[in-house]
């Protein structure tokens, strides 16, 4: 279906044209099923999407009429969008019209993330400066969006976003699948956990990106008993780290391991097998994995993303595993 899936990137050709067209055809928006892009699209006249809404033969906004930039404009009518993936350069907050805009949608999917591909180098250095004293923006963490949750969004069922987000919007909501982001340097705590164990069905995936050694998800599981599937994205995995942490979980069934990254077609994630190891052959899991499903005593499949899925068969006791490669979607489910 034409706009069923709307995907802006700022200093874009095609969405300059997606942009204007939505504008002078306000009636498409309601055909919009996703959309992946900025909530703060801030247009001028010295920009290509102005002239293409003037040769369309519309009359563009001007910027002091459109405090909150076009999004509320051009998004108001896009009442049947689900899945939302929010893209950022700095956290800023939601103005009154955009959160209208929210509120309306019937969302089942709602991400969070950081737009490094158009990220200036200013904007880069503003973001690592915060990874490195996030303190600073606690507050403008939770984008005063604590008002969006609750009642609204009845049917949203899965959320990717920074740590301070997770614990204002869970609560109360029907969210059974969640990533955790901690690349702009938000911090695990106990209240995320507890935040996170308020979900109203139960968080049943769990996704966490970076994982480091250090995480006690000891802990995540004594509030989050209920995970069935686990998903931890980094460049190298401490194995022993790794069956540790999937042990606790006493229903997990599926353990995913990630590269970090998140890039297609970037391989496969490193194993330490020992302190001071630094080699990078994906072979190595083969002789890792058992170690896994030894500790664990519900864990049926472990998927190592870019080289092999590792599945046990039969009873536990006779370590029976099957191995084939995959092609893994490594999107918050």
């Amino acid at each position: 279906m034409l706009y069923a899936h709307v995907e802006i990137r700022m200093m874009d050709a095609g969405s300059d044209l997606i942009l204007a067209t939505l504008f002078h055809r306000p009636d498409l928006a309601w055909h919009i099923r996703s959309y992946s892009g900025p909530l703060k699209i801030s247009l001028h006249r010295k920009d290509p999407v102005w002239k293409k809404m003037k040769k369309l033969g519309s009359r563009p906004v001007e910027p002091e009429a459109a405090p909150e930039g076009y999004f509320p404009i051009i998004f108001k009518h896009a009442k049947r969008i689900r899945e939302l993936e929010i893209l950022y350069h700095i956290l800023i907050a939601v103005g009154e019209q955009t959160s209208a805009i929210m509120c309306q949608l019937p969302l089942a999917k709602l991400g969070f993330r950081q737009d490094f591909e158009t990220m200036s180098h200013n904007q880069f250095m503003i973001g690592f400066t915060r990874i490195w004293r996030p303190e600073r923006v606690k507050d403008i963490w939770v984008w005063n969006m604590g008002h969006l949750a609750g009642k609204n969004w009845p049917s949203l069922r899965r959320l990717s976003c920074p740590v301070e987000l997770a614990k204002v919007l869970v609560p109360g909501l029907p969210i059974s699948s969640v990533m955790i982001n901690l690349l702009d340097g938000g911090k695990i705590d106990d209240e995320l956990w507890a935040k996170l164990a308020e979900s109203s069905p139960g968080i049943l995936t769990l996704d966490i990106l970076p994982w480091r050694p250090n995480l006690k998800l000891g802990l995540a599981a004594t509030y989050l008993s209920g995970v069935r599937q686990l998903r931890l994205r980094a460049y190298r995995f401490d194995i022993d780290k790794v069956a540790k942490g999937a042990s606790y979980f006493p229903e997990l069934d599926v353990l995913d391991l990630i590269m970090g990254d998140e890039k297609p077609g970037a391989e496969s994630p490193g194993v330490v097998e020992f302190e001071g190891d630094d080699s990078w052959d994906p072979s190595k899991w083969d002789p890792n994995i058992p170690k896994i499903f030894v500790q664990s005593m519900t864990l049926r499949e472990t998927n190592v993303w870019a080289y092999k899925s590792f599945r046990l068969r039969g009873a536990r006791e006779a370590m029976c595993i099957e191995e084939e490669s995959i092609q893994m979607d490594i999107s918050v489910h």
